[in-house]
């Protein structure tokens, strides 16, 4: 008798601990990329174009401003999604000092996101960086590319892509590429040829890591600077719709599906028209993948309070820090991107 009232009190004690003694298993988890349009410190740095955002400046960049620029950022990663995004990809950061003060001097603090950053050769200095949370995603190993032109054409000084090896959840080790290529300054044919430098970089990459492996998940996020449509995107990175990737080693562009719907949301406005210049794009493998980690959907992370009436076009438009010269206290000129992964 005493054994068997033992016997049922352990028994007790494992059904308790089952509950309540485990860990929540994680069911689904979060890659986030935000372009923050211009996040630089107050400090004038001699090695860099920041001229325009110092305390002295015509923009009138005052610690004060800054701070609020990080606050709001903080506010839009830790509203993006019902769980916190495990790994966020930013571009337009200047440095690892403002990465620093945003993941510790913020209402992200609690989170206790790592940083992967290096200065890139950027004549502005704005760079691109990965943030994580190291509970949910251990780096396995991370490079710097840079983009390089054809021979002869010499180096562009542009942002690095920034290339992170890791396990995801505990479940699945994933490639992520994070992405800034040159912007569409000067127009958007003259300035087309550098854009497709990039593609072709990160095509390489992904060529790499194919060859290697097949069945490989990989997710490139970033600004483009070109919409899904545009050859960089389609042609030279192969990155198309899910119907259209039909070939071997084609990607799939979770994005396509965003350009022209039916609520006239892209990620940028301008003059009147919006753009998907910030997409999500993951290997053929990761999208069709029933087990583990798997896609369950890309969204523009289209939040109502990062938004404003547009009053000359109509509609809305992003709720930018400056209206011009005019200082608004808002987040960015894009809007974040979104990509959902569940565990099976």
């Amino acid at each position: 008798m005493k054994v068997r009232v033992a016997f049922c009190f352990i028994f007790c004690l494992l059904g308790i601990y089952s509950i309540f003694g485990q860990k929540k298993a994680v069911a689904s988890v979060g890659i986030m990329f935000y372009n923050v349009e211009n996040l630089f410190d107050t400090e004038d740095d001699p090695e860099k174009n920041d001229n325009d955002f110092l305390p002295t400046s015509k923009h009138y960049w005052t610690i004060e401003r800054y701070k609020k620029k990080l606050d709001n950022i903080s506010k839009v990663i830790l509203s993006v999604n019902v769980d916190m995004p495990v790994v966020v990809g930013l571009a337009e950061v200047e440095n690892e000092r403002v990465l620093d003060d945003l993941v510790k001097n913020t209402g992200l603090s609690k989170f206790n996101y790592k940083i992967i950053h290096k200065e890139s050769d950027d004549p502005r200095g704005i760079d691109a960086a990965l943030l994580y949370r190291p509970d949910l995603f251990k780096p396995l190993s991370s490079k710097f590319i840079k983009v390089i032109g054809k021979k002869g054409r010499g180096q562009l000084r542009t942002r690095d892509i920034v290339y992170t090896k890791g396990v995801l959840a505990k479940t699945d080790t994933v490639h992520i590429f994070i992405n800034h290529w040159p912007s569409r300054l000067g127009g958007e044919l003259k300035s087309e040829q550098k854009r497709m430098f990039a593609a072709a970089v990160m095509r390489v990459q992904v060529d790499s890591i194919l060859k290697q492996n097949s069945r490989s998940s990989i997710v490139v996020v970033g600004d483009f600077n070109d919409d899904p449509d545009n050859m960089s995107i389609k042609n030279t990175l192969r990155a198309r719709g899910k119907a259209e990737a039909v070939n071997k080693g084609d990607l799939v562009n979770l994005s396509a599906e965003w350009v022209g719907n039916i609520n006239r949301i892209g990620t940028l406005k301008y003059k009147g028209k919006w753009n998907v210049f910030d997409q999500v794009i993951v290997s053929r493998f990761l999208a069709d993948k029933t087990t583990g980690l798997c896609v369950s959907k890309a969204e523009i992370a289209a939040l109502p309070f990062i938004l404003q009436e547009d009053e000359r076009h109509g509609g809305k438009k992003p709720l930018e820090t400056y209206d011009g010269m005019k200082y608004t206290g808002g987040y960015s000129d894009h809007l974040p991107v979104l990509l959902k992964l569940q565990v099976h």
